[in-house]
C-alpha cells in the first residue's frame, strides 16, 4: 500500500461503510486525507447491478463506476472481476 493508493474491499455495502468510517477516523492521525473526487466504489458479482444505499466518504457520496485502476492495472466489474493486463484497442 502506498499512501495514495488503498484498497477497501467487503463482502457487503454495510461493510464497506464499516470499513470506510474506521479510516476516516484514523486519517488525521496519519496527517491524511481523503480525495472523494478520486475515489470510487464498484460492485461485482451476482447482485453488482442492484441499488444499495450511497456509501459516503467525508460526507460525499462515492462514485459508482464499472472500471478501477489500482497500482497500474485496470479492473473492470460485472457478474465477475476481470483484470485487463494488456491495452484494449
Amino acid at each position: 500500500m502506498y499512501a495514495d493508493d488503498i484498497l477497501l474491499i467487503s463482502a457487503t455495502c454495510n461493510g464497506l461503510s464499516r470499513l470506510i468510517e474506521i479510516c476516516e477516523q484514523e486519517m488525521p492521525w496519519l496527517d491524511m486525507q481523503f480525495n472523494a473526487r478520486k475515489s470510487c466504489m464498484v460492485r461485482c458479482g451476482p447482485r453488482h447491478n442492484k441499488e444499495c444505499a450511497n456509501i459516503l466518504l467525508d460526507g460525499v457520496p462515492l462514485i459508482r463506476g464499472k472500471t478501477f485502476k489500482y497500482l497500474g492495472i485496470l479492473s473492470e466489474v460485472g457478474g465477475k472481476l476481470r483484470f485487463l493486463l494488456q491495452p484494449r484497442g
